[in-house]
């Protein structure tokens, strides 16, 4: 029954009508996040943001401005949206329309809560937004890689659980 649901509602989708889109051209939004404050860490902060530029640059249709459309975050859990003043901007921006697509590397990187993943992706589609998720090949407006993303939110939720356990027993 919940399945029927889901594809009546992600058939009924057409991201595509709702979009601003301007010479054919999308309005991207990236979010970049690290967990810790770690030298490694902000190496990797430091990556990541280098990464969404470039893959910004690489796709021509894609409208990203670097100063006011990248989204980071430092040492900070993706596990809720608690915490996470630059996510949930770039969320509510998203779904007040000022947004086509947003691009993150990794499912991981948007948030290590299934449930929350979901329903969030869920609630951007309605609001005529794709999540794109570059590392994992994961578009959200595709059933396929819906399935996909059902998956990797699990793994996702899951990885952040073995490390905490790690920690405590440390």
């Amino acid at each position: 029954m919940r399945d029927q649901m889901y594809l009546n509602k992600f058939d009924a989708r057409n991201v595509s009508k709702k979009r601003n889109i301007e010479k054919n051209k999308r309005k991207v939004a990236m979010y970049v996040r690290v967990s810790t404050e770690h030298e490694q860490q902000i190496n990797a902060l430091a990556n990541q943001k280098q990464w969404a530029v470039g893959l910004a640059n690489d796709n021509k249709d894609w409208v990203f401005n670097p100063e006011t459309d990248l989204y980071v975050e430092e040492g900070l859990s993706g596990t809720s949206m608690k915490k996470r003043p630059a996510f949930e901007k770039m969320i509510n921006k998203a779904k007040a329309g000022d947004y086509d697509l947003i691009a993150v590397r990794e499912v991981c990187r948007f948030m290590r809560n299934a449930k929350l993943t979901l329903t969030l992706v869920d609630e951007l589609l309605d609001a005529g937004v794709e999540v794109y998720f570059a590392n994992n090949a994961i578009w959200s407006c595709n059933e396929n890689d819906y399935f996909k993303l059902t998956i990797m939110a699990q793994y996702a939720e899951q990885e952040s659980r073995k490390v905490s356990e790690s920690r405590i027993t440390s």
